[in-house]
């Protein structure tokens, strides 16, 4: 009688993911992941477009809870599906292969390298505040209709991808210890922005008001 064989459905299958990452560092992915370089850039936008303490403050806790619960998603299908490839794992064993092919090459070709551009531009912008010689034009060109000012920032931004490449590259863990650095940065400068709004605002508020200079009014409070 041929004898049954072991049952390899209940076997648990390896993920192959290198464990190269601590918690610390996979906390201060996730936190620079959705703490973007856009708080910066576009706070002050919305102060203006809305004219309200109030409304802006809302519109960031919404998004928070939000966000929040997309992570709650991630992480469960994170723990439903233990292998390389975040959301095409997912795409492709919820949807289908063809939606899991769509999603691969839309990352790759679009969604990754617009995201870096994005970040080594917003990078190099206020590197020029410090630095701007940064921003001082090299030479204009023109390629049709359009005019295009090169500057020192174009190389810059394009050597800001290469070496980050290069580090996640090289090595996992040594690329999470730079992202702790990084993510501790932006953290305490968003502490650094809140404290001094609440020991320096109302005063600038008021001196705003006496030159004559509109300033946020905040219609609820």
């Amino acid at each position: 009688m041929p004898t049954k064989g072991p049952d390899l459905a209940a076997r648990p299958q390896s993920s192959d993911l290198i464990r190269g990452l601590g918690v610390w560092s996979a906390v201060a992915i996730v936190i620079g992941d959705t703490i973007g370089t856009g708080i910066f850039l576009v706070s002050s936008d919305m102060a203006r477009a809305v004219g309200s303490v109030s409304l802006v403050f809302a519109a960031w806790l919404i998004g928070g809870v939000i966000v929040l619960f997309g992570a709650f998603c991630y992480a469960e299908l994170g723990a439903a599906f233990p292998k390389a490839g975040g959301p095409y794992v997912y795409l492709n064993r919820g949807l289908g292969p063809l939606w899991g092919f769509l999603f691969g090459w839309m990352s790759s070709f679009l969604e990754r390298p617009v995201a870096m551009a994005t970040l080594a531009a917003g990078f190099l912008r206020f590197l020029g505040f410090i630095f701007p010689v940064v921003a001082t034009p090299l030479f204009t060109s023109h390629i049709g209709r359009y005019e295009f000012t090169f500057t020192a920032a174009q190389p810059l931004a394009a050597l800001v991808v290469v070496a980050v490449t290069a580090i996640n590259y090289l090595s996992v863990r040594f690329g999470g210890n730079i992202q702790v650095l990084l993510t501790s940065l932006k953290i305490g400068a968003i502490l650094v922005i809140v404290v001094a709004g609440v020991l320096f605002g109302k005063p600038h508020a008021i001196a705003a008001a006496s030159a004559g200079i509109p300033a946020v009014s905040d219609p609820h409070g």
